[in-house]
């Protein structure tokens, strides 16, 4: 924004003699007729600089905050949207879970083992038509009886992440909840990336247990990256009742 530069001036008309007023009219009267000149009086000129300095630098601190609010306010409106997309993601995913888990053939799978139902359940295709990344059936022991990893892109198989390989420790947590009839929903991190997750205890198709395991459910978010997540702690913590354990960046409890 550029200034203009202000001159500020007073007018003052004293005479040199003495005033005299009539009628209303100003006039001048003296033992010598003159005229009264109007003296004209300016700023020093380092006192308009210095006004001229405050004004620019208080126009400067006013415009350099409204910028500020502008930008944080943007930034808001981007991490509420962002947080908002993850949050349907991960309802989306564990809905998946849940459907798969509250269902009688996932139930007696549990126990009788049968290849035939991940032959026809778990194949490549049925991953990725819900764009799961990663399944896992495991007792409420800790056994697991089958687990998958695949690519969102192919379908091509990966090895399984080292950090889901048993579920002792604070993996222990998604049994805990299983043996409640809880779900479980969240962000953790597997191979050093961060992956939506979903668990739900194994109950029959009516919901009725007891729970004889748990099953997992994983997917990696392209909206979720190492550029997001480093803010995540602190923000998504919005997005609902919330525990938080390492390797877990943030879980969701819920009730099935």
């Amino acid at each position: 924004m550029r200034l203009k530069p202000v001159m500020i001036l007073l007018y003052t008309t004293p005479c040199e003699q003495r005033d005299v007023f009539r009628k209303g009219n100003r006039q001048c009267s003296t033992s010598k007729r003159h005229r009264c000149a109007p003296r004209r009086l300016g700023l020093s000129l380092p006192r308009s600089i210095a006004l001229l300095t405050l004004q620019v630098l208080t126009s400067e601190i006013i415009i350099g905050r409204s910028f500020r609010e502008l930008e944080e306010r943007s930034v808001r409106n981007k991490m509420q949207q962002t947080l908002k997309t993850l949050q349907n993601e991960i309802d989306a995913l564990y809905g998946d879970a849940r459907d798969y888990a509250a269902w009688d053939p996932t139930y007696q799978f549990i126990e009788r083992r049968d290849p035939n139902y991940i032959d026809t359940n778990v194949a490549t295709d049925a991953l990725l038509s819900i764009r799961a990344s990663y399944i896992a059936f495991v007792t409420l022991s800790g056994e697991i009886v089958y687990a998958r990893r695949q690519s969102l892109i192919n379908g091509e198989r990966l090895p399984i992440p080292a950090e889901l390989l048993s579920f002792n420790g604070a993996n222990a947590l998604f049994l805990q909840v299983a043996a409640k009839n809880e779900g479980i929903s969240g962000v953790i991190v597997v191979d050093g990336q961060p992956m939506l997750i979903a668990a739900h205890p194994i109950l029959t198709s009516d919901g009725e247990g007891p729970s004889r395991g748990v099953l997992l459910m994983g997917a990696i978010s392209m909206r979720l990256n190492w550029r997001a997540s480093a803010i995540l702690p602190a923000t998504i913590s919005r997005l609902s009742r919330r525990t938080l354990l390492s390797p877990f960046l943030t879980l969701q409890l819920r009730v099935s």
